[in-house]
C-alpha cells in the first residue's frame, strides 16, 4: 500500500509539472516575450524558494554542497531577473537588446556552475553562511557592474548571431557541468540515492539547456525555447533535492533527536533510580551491620575477658565504615563518568597498582590479608590514565568484601598477550573468596542498571570498572579460580592495549 501511495504521489507530481510546462510552452504560440518572461520567472521564483529553504535550515543542513547551492541560487536569480528585464522587447531599461540579455545570461550560468564546483569542494567542509553571503554579494556586484559599464565581452551581434565568446562560454559551462557529474560520483556516498539521482538530473538538464543556447541565431528561435524549458526542469530538480535535504531530512532528524532525547532521559531516570535503590539498600545493610557491631560492643565493653570479641566487633564497624565510604565514592565517580570522553596516554601500570595495594592493606591492616603481585616485567605500559586506579581499588575491595576465608589471599598476575595483531597487557585478580555462580556472571558487568541487589553492592563497583575498561578500549571478564568450581574463588581478567615503552 505504501508503494502504491508513493507511485501515485509521484505520478500526480509529474503530471502537475508537465501541465505547468505545457502551459508555459503554449504561451509561446501567443507571444514569445510572454513565454520568456513566464519561463524566467518560474526559474527565478524556484531559485528564491531554494535560497529561503537553504537559509532557514542552514543549521540543520549537514552537507555544505546544498548550503553553497542554496545561497548561490538567490544571486543567480538576481542576475536572471536583470536578464529578463533587459530581454529584447522589454521596454523597462533603456538600451536593452539581445547582447545585453545574453551577457547577463552567461554571467548567471558561470556563477551557477562555479557554485556547483564550489559546493562539491565544500561537501566535507563546514561553511559559514555569512561569509558565503559576503562572497556572493561581491562577485555578483562585480559581474553586474562589468556588464553595465561595457567591460564584459559581447555575446551577440545583430545580423551575425552569437559571438565566439558566447558559444565557447556555453561549451565551457557544459564541460564544467560534466566534470561536476564525475566529481559528484566520487562523493556519491555522501548522499542518499534519491538525492544523488536528483543532483544528476539537475546537472543533465542544465547540460541540455546550455547546449540549446549554442544553436540559435535569433532569441526567438526553437533552441532558445528548449533551453528555457530545460532550465525550468533543472531548477525543479534542484528544488526537489533542497526540499528533501532542507525540510524532510531535518524533520526526520528532529524526530530522531527527540527519540534519542527520550532514550537518554529514560536511561538517566533508570540510572538515578538504580543509584537511589543501591544507596538505600547497601547503606541500610551497612548500618544494620554497624548496629549489630555497636550492640556487641555494649555487651563486651565491661567484660575484660571478652576483649577479643570486642576488637572483632570494632573491626566489623570499621570495615563497614570503609565499605560505606567506598560506596559513596563509587556513586559519585560513576555518575560523573557517564557519557564522558577521556584522554589516554602511555601509562605505567606497576607503580599505580603497588600504590593501591598498599592503601588497601593499610585500610584492612587488622585482617589476615595477603596480596601478591607477579609480573613478567618490571615496567608495563598501557594506554590508560589515573582512572585505572579505580579499577584496581574496586577489584581489591570486592575480593576482600566477598571473602569468608581466613587468611584472605589475592594474587595479581601481570603478563603480556598477543591477540589478532594487537599486544595486550593481561592482568588477573585471583582471590580465594566465596566465588560467583555462573548464572550471576552474565549480569555482573551489565550497564543497563537492571541487575538485582543479590550482588550485595558489587554491581556498582564492577559497572564502574567495566565503564573505565571500555573507555580504555580494553576487555574484562570473570572466570573461576578453579575451573568448574565457582566456590573456590574468582579470577577477574583484564586486557588493556599495550603501549610501547617510552624512551628514557
Amino acid at each position: 500500500m505504501r508503494k502504491i501511495a508513493t507511485y501515485k504521489k509521484a505520478f500526480l507530481e509529474i503530471a502537475l509539472v508537465s501541465l505547468i510546462l505545457m502551459g508555459v510552452i503554449l504561451t509561446r504560440l501567443h507571444n514569445y516575450l510572454l513565454f520568456h518572461t513566464i519561463a524566467e520567472f518560474y526559474s527565478i521564483i524556484i531559485a528564491c524558494v531554494i535560497f529561503v529553504i537553504a537559509w532557514t535550515t542552514r543549521k540543520e543542513i549537514d552537507n555544505s554542497f546544498f548550503l553553497v547551492l542554496g545561497i548561490s541560487s538567490i544571486y543567480v536569480a538576481i542576475i536572471d531577473f536583470i536578464h529578463t528585464l533587459v530581454f529584447p522587447g522589454m521596454i523597462l531599461i533603456a538600451g536593452s537588446d539581445t547582447n545585453l540579455a545574453s551577457q547577463f545570461w552567461i554571467a548567471a550560468r558561470f556563477l551557477q556552475v562555479f557554485s556547483i564546483l564550489g559546493g562539491i569542494w565544500a561537501i566535507s567542509k563546514k561553511q559559514k553562511p555569512k561569509i558565503l553571503i559576503a562572497i556572493y554579494t561581491l562577485i555578483t556586484s562585480a559581474l553586474i557592474s562589468m556588464i553595465f559599464f561595457g567591460v564584459f565581452p559581447d555575446t551577440f551581434i545583430e545580423g551575425a548571431g552569437l559571438t565566439p565568446f558566447k558559444i565557447i562560454s556555453e561549451y565551457i559551462i557544459i564541460v564544467i557541468i560534466i566534470i561536476s557529474i564525475f566529481l559528484i560520483h566520487n562523493f556519491r556516498k555522501q548522499f542518499k540515492k534519491s538525492i544523488y539521482f536528483l543532483i544528476n538530473a539537475f546537472l543533465v538538464a542544465l547540460i541540455i539547456s546550455e547546449f540549446s543556447f549554442t544553436l540559435y541565431l535569433s532569441a526567438y528561435e526553437l533552441p532558445n525555447l528548449i533551453g528555457h524549458i530545460f532550465k525550468i526542469i533543472a531548477f525543479y530538480f534542484l528544488y526537489k533535492a533542497i526540499i528533501q535535504i532542507g525540510l524532510k531530512n531535518p524533520v526526520q532528524l528532529l524526530f530522531r533527536k527527540l527519540n534519542l532525547s527520550k532514550n537518554k532521559f529514560e536511561e538517566a531516570y533508570n540510572r538515578a533510580d538504580f543509584l537511589m535503590d543501591l544507596i538505600a539498600h547497601d547503606i541500610n545493610n551497612i548500618l544494620q551491620v554497624i548496629l549489630i557491631g555497636v550492640n556487641s560492643c555494649q555487651r563486651f565493653i565491661n567484660s575484660p575477658d571478652k576483649l577479643k570479641e570486642l576488637k572483632e566487633s570494632l573491626q566489623i564497624i570499621e570495615n563497614q565504615v570503609i565499605n560505606g565510604s567506598k560506596l559513596i565514592s563509587n556513586v559519585i565517580k560513576f555518575s560523573k563518568l557517564e557519557d564522558k570522553e577521556i584522554i589516554t596516554e602511555k601509562f605505567e601500570i606497576n607503580p599505580l597498582l603497588e600504590k593501591k595495594v598498599a592503601q588497601v592493606k593499610k585500610l584492612y591492616q587488622n585482617r589476615d590479608l595477603s596480596i601478591k603481585i607477579e609480573s613478567t616485567k618490571e615496567y608495563m605500559y598501557a594506554y590508560a590514565n589515573d582512572l585505572l586506579g579505580e579499577v584496581f581499588e574496586n577489584l581489591l575491595f570486592n575480593a576482600i568484601k566477598h571473602n569468608e576465608d581466613m587468611p584472605l589471599e589475592i594474587l595479581i598476575k601481570i603478563t603480556r598477550e598477543h591477540i589478532k595483531n594487537t599486544h595486550y597487557i593481561k592482568m588477573e585478580f585471583i582471590d580465594n573468596g566465596i566465588g560467583i555462580e555462573d548464572s550471576r556472571k552474565e549480569t555482573l558487568f551489565q550497564g543497563d542498571f537492571s541487575f538485582k541487589r543479590s550482588l550485595d553492592g558489587m554491581g556498582l563497583g564492577l559497572s564502574l570498572v567495566k565503564r573505565i575498561i571500555d573507555l580504555f578500549k580494553g576487555k574484562i571478564w570473570l572466570e573461576d579460580r578453579v575451573k568448574g568450581d565457582h566456590t573456590k574463588g574468582c579470577n577477574f581478567i583484564i586486557l588493556l592495549p599495550e603501549a610501547e615503552n617510552p624512551i628514557p
